[in-house]
């Protein structure tokens, strides 16, 4: 059933189409769940079938339903990107889906005092969900199509450059865009006393509890030096405009 589906996406020429072929296979893969057996696992070559004809569904899916290309990053000084910098690319990027997208994930690993990723041991992961709807379905009820959407973004870039996969819609949390520079972040870290010289990890948390806002964890970690220093910031800085 799973090679007929995949033909069939792969042999549509537009998202309408695309999207018949995926909400049969969601009621598909419903009836099938209730039928299953609960100690019914697939052997190993079944796996790597199912794991092939799955890649091949998700590159057919990619393309009907707009998923993203990789970015490229802009020429800079000295190697030199700012986390701001960066995630607006990845946001920019995102957009070229064609479809509504909210921030998911934010990680920064490895920033100097300054906002910039390292150009040696830097990294950015950021990753795009689906936002929150009320689809209307009564509670149990079989998945829409929109909502089993699997051609979301995650952007990483590093030293090597910018790398893009794709990931579950699924929402699971939402990031509002960040209020506060790497830079801000890190200045309330050296009034705390950080060294200013290291390289700190910034992520940005959303709401929980009784949290109104979003914040940001900071922390520096150097195991052979007895370093651990976690600290977390609310996301509470005035906005800045961007230059187009």
């Amino acid at each position: 059933m799973m090679e007929k589906f995949t033909a069939q996406i792969c042999a549509c020429e537009d998202k309408a189409c695309a999207d018949r072929v995926q909400e049969d296979m969601m009621k598909w893969g419903t009836e099938m769940a209730k039928n299953a057996p609960r100690d019914d696992k697939p052997d190993a070559a079944l796996v790597k079938r199912m794991t092939t004809i799955m890649e091949r569904y998700t590159e057919c899916a990619t393309r009907l339903f707009g998923g993203p290309i990789t970015p490229t990053a802009p020429a800079a000084p000295q190697g030199a990107h700012t986390l701001e910098a960066l995630l607006r690319l990845a946001r920019d990027q995102a957009a070229r889906t064609k479809k509504p997208l909210v921030l998911s994930k934010l990680v920064a690993s490895y920033l100097h005092a300054n906002g910039t990723v390292d150009a040696k041991y830097g990294s950015l992961t950021v990753e795009f969900r689906r936002p929150r709807v009320d689809d209307q379905r009564p509670i149990g009820a079989p998945v829409t199509p929109e909502t089993a959407d699997v051609a979301c973004p995650m952007y990483t870039f590093d030293a090597q450059g910018w790398r893009a996969e794709l990931t579950d819609c699924t929402p699971q949390q939402e990031l509002a865009p960040p209020r506060c520079t790497a830079q801000q972040i890190w200045s309330r870290a050296i009034a705390d006393h950080v060294p200013a010289q290291a390289l700190a990890t910034l992520a940005l948390v959303p709401p929980g509890g009784d949290v109104r806002q979003q914040s940001w964890m900071f922390s520096i970690v150097d195991d052979p030096r007895g370093i651990d220093i976690r600290k977390t910031y609310p996301d509470d800085c005035q906005p800045v405009v961007e230059h187009p």
